[in-house]
């Protein structure tokens, strides 16, 4: 029940929140404010994990399921305070109203689930089933998903509550979120001679324009998707006389997650029926088992699944979305080194590389092994032998052919080199693909396999 003096302890809690700032990564100061309304309002405990997630506990006096509500401490940057008409971190209220960095997105909602929580346990005395959690996650801003991952395994829910603004519409669903990097390539020449070389930027914007006019897919309950530019870099940067050669986009993109879960979700059914001897539109997936809808209580974890999909049925249970490219595809490949590593002084030595290079169709196979070659020998001199530092400012020290360092004839490893070669495709009497994008493509020294 809320009062005019709950209402008030409500709002001046608030304030303290928004008054605390906390940009991804320094939370700390909001930690201390729910630790300190906890202590005073009669918490049962507040849990302060490994990543600075703060998480509040009142349990109840009846056995019952575990409520979580959930709600990210953190906000983005504010680049210039002095362009706001009310201090971010004033907290004013004006005309009903409160502002501020995190009012609603979402440290109100954090402030008021903290508050009802309390509250309603002690209108009934703290006499009810369960357990009430309110957990305030770090990182959210920066790291979507990492630090609520460790209160999911310290909590373990039975239900949770999320508190983003929705317009106090319950959403039941979330289109998840994946990211999209767009490369494009050119030439580099002194910005005096912009015609002695093709600036990546410029086809860059292109691909954008083209990009923009795409359709998002649509699910009839959570909308449209999202395809939307985050981010952009060139190279050289900062640029200063150059014409950039290298360009990234990064975009963030839509119904990625939903799309695999769908898929792995089918995968799950499938193995679960097998196991349980059901159709799999019978098996029902909740709290890490696939259960039988028609019978209470018979059901297979995940971990028997996988272990019959490994052992009997000699697969591994995983799931691929592809998007076939129109025009212009890259190669894909696979790259194994086999290395041997000094285990005293850490000196890495490359015994076998094995390569397989999807090209399309092949049409010089001596030229295509001879660049394939030449990619991995690049590859695994930028590995093993480039030292690349930085100065205060970020930028990288090694800029010139001098640190551009390549194993000797001697130094390298024996080489197995073939290619997957696809069939043709209509209007594309060669489907060969560009095979130069192979030196970026060789085996990095973190993913070896190591023979000590």
């Amino acid at each position: 029940m809320i009062c005019k003096e709950r209402e008030e302890k409500l709002i001046a809690f608030c304030q303290k929140m928004i008054q605390a700032k906390s940009y991804s990564g320094h939370e700390d100061q909001v930690v201390e404010e729910m630790k300190r309304f906890c202590d005073q309002e009669g918490f049962t405990d507040v849990h302060v994990d490994k990543y600075g997630n703060c998480i509040c506990h009142i349990k109840g006096k009846q056995p019952g399921p575990k409520l979580l509500f959930d709600g990210h401490m953190d906000t983005v940057p504010v680049p210039d305070e002095s362009a706001w008409e009310h201090n971010p971190f004033g907290a004013e209220i004006i005309d009903g109203k409160m502002y501020g960095r995190g009012t609603s997105d979402m440290k109100g909602a954090l402030s008021s689930m903290l508050a009802a929580a309390i509250f309603y346990a002690k209108d009934c005395d703290y006499n009810f089933p369960g357990d009430i959690y309110v957990a305030g996650v770090v990182h959210e801003e920066c790291f979507e998903g990492v630090a609520a991952r460790e209160i999911r395994a310290y909590v373990k829910p039975d239900y949770v509550v999320i508190g983003e603004a929705s317009q106090l519409n319950i959403k039941i669903g979330q289109r998840g979120r994946g990211e999209l990097q767009v490369e494009t390539f050119g030439v580099p020449a002194h910005s005096a001679n912009p015609e002695k070389g093709i600036n990546a930027v410029y086809k860059m914007c292109k691909v954008i324009e083209a990009i923009r006019g795409l359709k998002p897919t649509n699910h009839p309950v959570l909308g449209d998707g999202i395809l939307e530019l985050v981010d952009i870099k060139s190279s050289p940067y900062p640029g200063a006389s150059v014409v950039p050669d290298y360009c990234r986009a990064t975009y963030v993109v839509g119904m990625a997650a939903k799309k695999v879960a769908e898929s792995m979700k089918k995968e799950l059914q499938k193995e679960a029926s097998e196991l349980l001897e059901i159709d799999p539109d019978l098996i029902e997936l909740y709290d890490d088992r696939a259960w039988d809808s028609t019978q209470e209580g018979r059901s297979v974890s995940i971990a028997e699944e996988m272990l019959h999909c490994q052992k009997d049925n000699m697969r591994e249970l995983c799931c691929v979305e592809t998007h076939p490219a129109p025009r212009g595809p890259t190669s894909y490949g696979v790259h194994i080194a086999k290395v041997q590593v000094d285990t005293e002084t850490g000196k890495t030595k490359v015994l076998e590389y094995s390569a397989v290079q999807d090209v399309g169709r092949v049409i010089n196979p001596m030229a295509l092994e001879g660049q394939l070659a030449e990619a991995i020998h690049m590859g695994l001199g930028y590995g093993l032998l480039e030292n690349i530092t930085y100065d205060a400012k970020g930028r990288p020290k090694e800029t010139g052919f001098k640190s551009y360092q390549l194993l000797n004839a001697s130094d390298m490893p024996k080489l197995y080199l073939d290619f997957v070669a696809e069939g043709r495709r209509a209007g594309r009497p060669l489907w060969s693909k560009e095979p130069w994008r192979m030196s970026g493509s060789t085996s990095s020294p973190g993913s070896c396999k190591c023979d000590l």
